[in-house]
């Protein structure tokens, strides 16, 4: 996908370019990745090719290290168990930016080198101390307060082609920390996109695991710590940084590196998925840190604010308290509107100051959000505190965008569904508007969560707001109305699915689009009969290539579409012969079929919704089925990540246009393992409380689920054919409840207090 004015930059991107994501939690930090890449672009320089003259050794048995006189390690050797039997060195060059002058000086001692009088880049005086004690390597720098502290760079060995993570190609198979970040190896492979620089950082409180894939681990601990990379052919920048510690004067950046032998270290209060089949509810539980844990857990702005909530709220940890931080400082106009981006109220693209680049399913994503948020956590002050902001928003859609007529209205002067206008959704290069079928999905799911936030704020004592209040029945009955007016609107008969989009001439634009179907499916809107024959479309008709290959192409994820918009240019218009007119926003001119990931190409998150559509109408052994395909697909030796090629030859859309999107920028790829959450246990949370109806697949007889969370209490979880049993062991709560399903297979926990 392009803008106008930067053709060869993608639209789809500018998520991972422009958004500045943060982690604001317990160790009150906040990263800011475009600072970050100001200092990792200085810190480059600090792997040198020829290397500076060896200042001494230190070993002790745990360690063995060769030092240079600007304070670089230049060999480092491992032995967890202190024998001194040594592994190969993993790394040619680890140390700060700073450079050696005249009047750098070297103290050696059995346990440590202290180097002084090196220079920062702010031409200020620095101390890097070196200290062996057991099994931890104690790595710091000192410098005069105010002055930046430089990251620690660490150069190892590494090569970026093919799809290998064993010990031959990398020291280290993933990296994960104590406040649920995770990085798995596979996906920095191949990685060739913004120069090099993996600037998606992992973040800790208090420590950093670095998993080896030889006899040894590697823990860093430190304050705050945050790890990013640089990647080139042959060899891998690791960049830590951290809190520096900083007294009256001086300040001091410390990094401790422990020697550990080989072990899962995951930590305990990690949600895990557990199946009779061991090694299945493994993968599908490392499938999910793969995808879910890889980015901040506020990833996204407005077009991605449900899709945070479904991924974070039903499990333990830390991400809860970011999910709640931003919905309640999300920007909304005093009108009512949603900020697509931020602090923007557009998409950044094409210019804000000529173009109305607002979206308008951001209103309805923010409420879906806000409601599953509190019905997970049972935060009623959130609610009571978000009252009039919600119903602001929800008053918007019922106005500005007509939604009390049966559907929204895009409000955009841009968004008018016509060829080469503006996007109006998270498929941002497809000029949706005017009547959008996509938006109006999450309109249609908006109604009845917002009749559950009324119901919660009637059940807490009532809350009195500016602007007009509307009754938790007033939602339900418009839902209904939405629901026929969608169908209605939207369904074509003849072909057997929904179109995408009317725009604002009246014209009815559909290219076969998957993700509306399967969304309406799994949102509700639709009945067994048009399900049915959706997926009869899906699976046997032919897609633009001549062959039924909607699921078979990518197998982790359906193509978007199974009609080709066709190129185009300016002056001439179409420029392929096909009975199709083009339908793009005016800054793309398409591809062949299948090239990009929004025409014929595949984006990884539409399985979830598969999946549960599946679910509803096909059946629990239909979708069994179909996530096997899935699963069976992940165990390839990519994990379905990494830059190109991926290993069935795709070219993943990263910072530059592709096929498929499975990771970076993609992180809502992380939605669907939580199918076993939603769709085999059964799990939903509402007014009522913690419904479980368990969907279990044949051959499957429970199950588990451990370390998920219902208003403050962590439990596990186990669901039979029988009956539900959850097990809390948290201080002050422990308790072991089994409860039998009732006759419609169900069973509600209204409180576990």
């Amino acid at each position: 996908m392009a803008y106008p004015g930067s053709p060869d930059t993608c639209l789809r991107c500018v998520h991972a370019l422009t958004f500045i994501p943060y982690l604001k939690g317990d160790n009150n930090m906040i990263w800011n990745t475009v600072r970050t890449t100001a200092i990792l672009l200085a810190s480059i320089c600090l792997v040198s090719a020829a290397k500076a003259a060896d200042a001494g050794d230190l070993k002790n048995g745990f360690f063995r290290l060769c030092t240079s006189d600007n304070g670089h390690i230049t060999s480092l050797q491992v032995d967890p168990n202190g024998k001194g039997n040594y592994s190969r060195s993993f790394l040619t060059s680890m140390g700060f930016d700073y450079s050696a002058t005249q009047s750098t000086s070297i103290s050696a001692s059995r346990n440590s080198i202290e180097v002084s009088g090196l220079t920062t880049k702010g031409g200020k005086s620095a101390t890097v101390s070196i200290f062996l004690k057991g099994p931890d390597l104690l790595i710091s720098a000192t410098t005069p307060k105010g002055e930046e502290a430089a990251p620690l760079g660490a150069d190892i060995y590494w090569n970026n082609s093919g799809y290998d993570i064993s010990s031959k190609s990398t020291p280290f198979s993933r990296f994960f920390t104590d406040i649920q970040f995770y990085m798995d190896a596979r996906q920095l492979k191949r990685w060739r996109d913004n120069n090099g620089w993996y600037d998606h950082p992992i973040i800790g409180k208090n420590w950093i695991e670095l998993e080896g894939t030889g006899n040894w681990d590697m823990r860093l601990s430190s304050d705050n710590p945050t790890l990013t990379w640089h990647i080139e052919e042959n060899k891998n920048t690791l960049i830590f940084n951290s809190s520096p510690q900083v007294s009256s004067d001086m300040s001091k950046t410390l990094f401790k590196f422990t020697a550990q032998k080989r072990a899962d270290r995951i930590p305990a209060d990690w949600p895990k998925f557990v199946l009779p089949n061991k090694k299945a509810g493994e993968e599908a539980t490392t499938l999910f840190y793969e995808r879910a844990f890889s980015y901040q857990p506020v990833w996204g702005n407005a077009a991605w604010a449900e899709w945070m909530a479904i991924g974070e709220v039903w499990h333990a940890g830390p991400r809860l308290k970011a999910l709640k931080d931003y919905l309640s400082k999300y920007p909304m106009s005093d009108e009512g509107y949603v900020n697509t981006w931020g602090d923007h109220a557009g998409w950044p693209f094409p210019d804000n100051s000529k173009y109305d680049t607002r979206h308008f399913d951001t209103n309805a994503r923010f409420i879906l959000a806000c409601f599953r948020y509190a019905a997970w956590t049972g935060d009623t002050d959130f609610l009571r505190n978000q009252a009039q902001r919600l119903r602001k928003a929800m008053n918007y859609q019922l106005t500005t965008l007509h939604g009390e007529d049966g559907l929204i209205i895009a409000a955009g002067k841009d968004s008018t569904g016509r060829h080469k206008a503006l996007g109006n959704n998270y498929w941002d290069v497809l000029p949706f508007g005017h009547l959008d079928a996509y938006a109006n999905i999450v309109w249609y799911a908006s109604c009845e969560a917002m009749a559950q936030i009324e119901d919660t704020l009637a059940s807490s004592g009532g809350i009195k707001t500016p602007g007009k209040i509307h009754s938790p029945e007033f939602y339900r009955s418009l839902a209904e109305k939405v629901r026929k007016t969608y169908n209605d609107t939207f369904w074509d008969d003849r072909a057997g699915r929904y179109i995408g989009c009317i725009d604002i001439d009246g014209i009815k634009h559909d290219y076969g689009f998957t993700f509306i179907n399967l969304e309406a499916i799994a949102y509700g809107l639709t009945s067994e009969d048009k399900a049915k024959r959706i997926y009869h479309w899906l699976e046997t008709e032919p897609t633009s290539t001549g062959k039924a290959d909607t699921y078979s192409t990518f197998v982790f994820a359906p193509r978007a579409n199974t009609i080709h918009d066709p190129m185009w240019e300016d002056n001439t218009g179409k420029k392929e012969d096909c009975p199709e007119d083009p339908w793009w926003h005016f800054g793309w001119h398409g591809t062949p079929y299948g090239i990009q990931c929004e025409d014929g190409g595949g984006i990884f998150y539409l399985s979830y919704f598969d999946l549960m559509a599946r679910l509803r109408f096909m059946g629990i052994d239909n979708a069994q089925k179909r996530w096997q395909e899935i699963m069976d697909r992940w165990r390839l030796p990519d994990h379905i990540c990494g830059g190109a090629p991926l290993v069935t030859g795709e070219t993943p859309q990263q910072f530059s246009p592709g096929m498929t999107g499975t990771d970076i920028p993609f992180p809502e790829s992380g939605l669907v393992p939580c199918w076993l959450v939603y769709g085999v246990l059964g799990a939903s949370a509402d007014t009522r409380g913690l419904s479980i109806h368990p969907n279990l697949p044949t051959g499957i007889p429970w199950i588990e689920i451990d370390n998920m969370k219902f208003h403050g209490i962590q439990f596990n979880i186990r669901a039979t054919r029988k009956d539900v049993t959850i097990k809390c062991t948290q201080p002050g709560h422990k308790f072991n409840i089994t409860k039998k399903l009732d006759a419609n297979g169900s069973v509600t926990f209204e409180s576990l207090r």
